[in-house]
């Protein structure tokens, strides 16, 4: 019984911590709009990116030059992982 609450506990704590980070994400996205920012960079040792315009997001063009450079060895296309934002300014 208690392995079975505690698992219950850390679902719903998952639950909240998933919750946060959608709004702290949703804030960011809204902020780096509404002050004219090109780029929201985080704060940590992997440097995310938080926000970036649209605009200058390059993700479909890297993953093109990805499958065209390794399409002759591999069958595997590289395709976008939801949470990652590769983006750039030209």
């Amino acid at each position: 019984m208690q392995q079975t609450r505690g698992g219950q506990i850390q679902q719903e704590s998952q639950v909240a911590v998933d919750s946060v980070i959608s709004k702290v994400r949703k804030f960011i996205d809204a902020y780096g709009e509404e002050n004219g920012y090109d780029f929201i960079y985080g704060k940590n040792d992997s440097g995310n990116v938080l926000y970036g315009k649209s605009e200058l997001d390059i993700t479909d063009q890297v993953l093109e030059a990805l499958n065209k450079e390794y399409s002759s060895g591999s069958t595997t296309e590289v395709k976008p992982e939801t949470s990652a934002d590769t983006t750039a300014t030209k």
